[in-house]
């Protein structure tokens, strides 16, 4: 959310792992890597790493993705071997309190996501106030 000082927002990213018959606990072995959010339903699992609490949410999205991208480039191999047979993609929560500004990625950033064949998704919302996060129901939060 916006801090009324410099013009920053509320912002974070995280990593989606998800599909039929995905096995939460086999992405964290693959990945060597802790989620934040986990699920399984009917046969449909969910594995989620975020910024959120890991990183100042005033930090522009670019550091959030960055963040991201930081901790899963080493993960190469493990991540591809995953999307094979899961979808994966970057999720991106971005607030504002002013509609006068956005979030900008720079090509380095967008070439690293490519590199790593990740589909960017940002929800955008304006708010004025304490903001409503994206639903998180049915997920079990690891902190």
């Amino acid at each position: 959310m916006w801090n009324n000082k410099d013009g920053l927002f509320k912002a974070y990213a995280s990593l989606n792992v998800h599909g039929q018959g995905l096995d939460p606990a086999q992405i964290t072995l693959l990945l060597g890597i802790h989620p934040n959010q986990e699920s399984v339903s009917n046969g449909f699992g969910a594995w989620t790493y975020s910024t959120r609490d890991r990183i100042d949410h005033l930090l522009p999205l670019e550091d959030h993705i960055a963040h991201l991208l930081d901790v899963f480039d080493p993960k190469a191999a493990a991540l591809q071997q995953i999307q094979k047979q899961f979808s994966t993609r970057v999720f991106c929560y971005f607030a504002s309190q002013s509609d006068l500004d956005g979030f900008k990625l720079r090509s380095k950033t967008l070439g690293r996501l490519a590199d790593l064949r990740l589909d960017l998704d940002v929800d955008e919302y304006f708010c004025c106030g304490e903001t409503t996060e994206p639903e998180t129901r049915g997920w079990k939060s690891r902190r």
